[in-house]
């Protein structure tokens, strides 16, 4: 089975408003996503499509800095919607280095 990976970046993520319009970009969300941590775990929770897609969140930390508690509810979200589907599967890194022998399965 194939994997979809989305990359998001923590330190991209730098105010509520923003960190909505960057999901929205990102998953490319339909125009009724309601841009709150709801309709977040709504969309995530209840994707379905033949693929996995793997979430991968680098620089978490700065998520957090940037944004604070509002930071650590988005990472809960997109953990607890990977413990109800099996079809998200959700990492963080603090760092990525890519090279030929990594490869995210």
């Amino acid at each position: 089975m194939k994997n979809i990976i989305t990359v998001l970046d923590g330190r991209s993520m730098i105010n509520r408003d923003q960190v909505h319009d960057y999901l929205i970009e990102r998953f490319n969300f339909p125009d009724y996503y309601g841009r709150n941590l709801d309709a977040l775990y709504d969309l995530m929770s209840t994707y379905q499509q033949p693929e996995t897609l793997i979430i991968l969140l680098i620089f978490p930390e700065m998520l957090i800095e940037q944004i604070g508690e509002y930071g650590q509810k988005i990472i809960r979200v997109f953990d607890d919607a990977s413990h109800v589907n099996p079809n998200i599967d959700f990492r963080m890194k603090d760092v990525i280095l890519f090279n030929e022998s990594e490869i995210f399965v």
